[in-house]
């Protein structure tokens, strides 16, 4: 096979079988440009992409005022189901001694919203005006991570304290009773 290379272009092209021509572009770091397409997608902006979508549909559930907020129209008509009734984020799962089993992937939710900060101001390029023309201050939704009744289990070491705490608690009530009711118990 015989190799000849364009300079201009930086290609490599090789006759193929039948003298074809075949083109093995060599991309450069100078002219190249992500394609939108071949450039993978990370979980958290799909996921992103997913909630914005299913939040779009639900828009309209929330203006008509069968729900108080996006985030309820998505717990109640999206994720709730006989087994995932509770949800809650992972802190308030462990506050009430439950931990989350490992592996366990988390249903998506709105946070609280956020300003941007001057440098992300700078950023936005076409600043959204109010009402009376002023310019408006973005905000940004993080997204919140919540997860199941059907996803946690109850904590071992959490058990095991409140069980000794209880039965210690149990035998100095019933010391203290048998103190009171027997007058030579408490000489």
């Amino acid at each position: 096979m015989k190799k000849t290379i364009n300079k201009t272009s930086i290609n490599q092209v090789e006759k193929g079988p039948k003298n074809q021509k075949i083109s093995n572009e060599k991309e450069t770091p100078f002219n190249t440009e992500p394609n939108k397409e071949s450039v993978k997608k990370r979980p958290s902006e799909i996921a992103r992409e997913q909630l914005k979508d299913q939040s779009e549909k639900l828009k309209s559930l929330v203006k008509e005022g069968q729900f108080e907020t996006i985030n309820d129209a998505l717990i109640e008509t999206v994720y709730k189901n006989k087994a995932n009734q509770d949800f809650k984020s992972y802190k308030e799962w462990k506050k009430e001694g439950y931990q989350v089993r490992k592996g366990e992937k988390a249903f998506v939710l709105w946070g609280r919203p956020k300003e941007l900060s001057p440098e992300q101001l700078a950023e936005n390029k076409n600043p959204e005006l109010n009402k009376d023309n002023e310019k408006e201050v973005p905000t940004f939704y993080p997204m919140a991570y919540v997860f199941s009744n059907a996803q946690v289990d109850v904590k071992e070491r959490e058990i095991e304290n409140s069980t000794s705490e209880k039965a210690i608690s149990d035998i100095q009530n019933l010391r203290q009773s048998i103190e009171y009711n027997d007058p030579e118990m408490s000489r």
